[in-house]
This record gives structure tokens, sequence and C-alpha cells, in this order.
């Protein structure tokens, strides 16, 4: 069985990896980040606003503090093309905080 804050976290990750319309009784459900790294320029306000607005629709049991994504390159990693995302939240059941990072290669 799971606590509570790991059946959050996958949740959350679930809910990131998600695109709208892929889930056929909820197809509000899901943010749809692959879609938006495959961009030539990444707009990490419109990443922002979707991971925000996805957790606040699906997930109110928590609060997202922060994101951050970087976009990796020859300069600082071996892997081209690679995408990093962060993103620290608060259970809001306990106040406790937690983080996750999802690499999209």
């Amino acid at each position: 069985s799971y606590t509570t804050k790991e059946q959050v976290k996958n949740n959350l990750i679930n809910l990131l990896l998600t695109s709208p319309g892929e889930r056929l009784l909820n197809p509000n459900f899901g943010v749809g980040i692959r879609d938006l790294l495959f961009e030539q320029v990444i707009d990490k306000e419109t990443v922002l606003i979707r991971i925000t607005d996805g957790a606040q629709s699906h997930l109110p049991e928590i609060e997202i503090i922060d994101v951050f994504i970087k976009r990796e390159d020859l300069n600082t990693t071996p892997e081209l093309h690679t995408v990093r995302i962060s993103i620290h939240y608060r259970l809001l059941i306990d106040r406790s905080t937690d983080a996750i990072e999802i690499n999209f290669n």
C-alpha cells in the first residue's frame, strides 16, 4: 500500500505525463507537457501555467511551490535535447514538502 505522500507523487507524475484527451472518460485530465517540448522554443511560462492549472484542477491536495525548467545542450551534458522539469510542491494535509524531477529526451 502507498502512503499519502507516495500516492500524491504518483498522481502528479501521471498528470504530467498524460495529454488532455488521452483518458476516455476524463478528457480534460492531463497537462500535455510533451506537446510543448517539441516546440523550437520552450515557453517556460506556458509550461508553468499548464502545470499549476492542472494541479489545481485535478490534485487539490497539493500546492505547487516552484517549477524549474532546464534545457540541456552539449555544453552542459552529453545528452542532447534533454529537458529537465523539477516541481516542488506542498501536501496540504500535513504541510510537508516534496519534489519530483522528470527528464524528457
